[in-house]
């Protein structure tokens, strides 16, 4: 049986609780309204798969990457050259130069491979990848899962080693993608 004590306690907290609950979800309201709307305009013409081909682990990312002029317009391996062209269009800038994505859609992917050698085992490589691709524990030495690894180079950026390169896969039968589909997708196609 719950003393008057412990019921006044309980509504307190509950309380508490509610109003903390709701303040947070104001201010997530507030953080989200803070996209800009080119980041949104963008988002609405890349196609949205979330692919990593342009090296962003999604497209939102490669958009705000986008608006702060880190990379050009023609990173959208699926989208092909009318993205490209639609992104320039959004962002006020020249059209890229044609770049011929069906070449490299046969190419084996670049990926981050870290020189055991040279390795301390920080771990702060590990902490920036944003796909867990990086294995190893503190102070051993590290490696990383070509399976997973979307090859954004965040972890070279990181290591202050200076032991992680991006290297091209062999063109091999194993790294090779059966399923892969040489297909343009046209602009507001989600």
């Amino acid at each position: 049986m719950m003393t008057d004590l412990q019921l006044t306690l309980l509504l307190w907290v509950g309380s508490i609780l509610f109003v903390l609950g709701t303040l947070l979800a104001v201010l997530r309201s507030f953080t989200d309204s803070k996209i800009s709307s080119d980041q949104k305009r963008l988002e609405n013409v890349l196609p949205n798969m979330n692919c990593g081909q342009c090296g962003y682990p999604s497209c939102s990312a490669y958009a705000q990457a986008l608006i702060n002029e880190e990379v050009p317009c023609n990173l959208c391996h699926p989208g092909g050259p009318e993205i490209s062209k639609n992104i320039a269009t959004v962002l006020g800038r020249q059209v890229p130069a044609s770049v011929d994505f069906d070449s490299s859609l046969f190419m084996p992917r670049k990926v981050a491979y870290i020189h055991g050698s040279e390795c301390n085992g920080c771990d702060k490589c590990k902490r920036h990848c944003q796909v867990d691709a990086i294995e190893g524990g503190i102070k051993a030495v590290h490696y990383i899962d070509n399976q997973y690894c979307i090859g954004c180079g965040d972890c070279v950026e990181s290591c202050p080693q200076k032991c992680i390169e991006m290297i091209r896969l062999p063109q091999t039968i194993e790294h090779y993608d059966w399923q892969i589909k040489a297909k343009h997708l046209s602009a507001g196609v989600k």
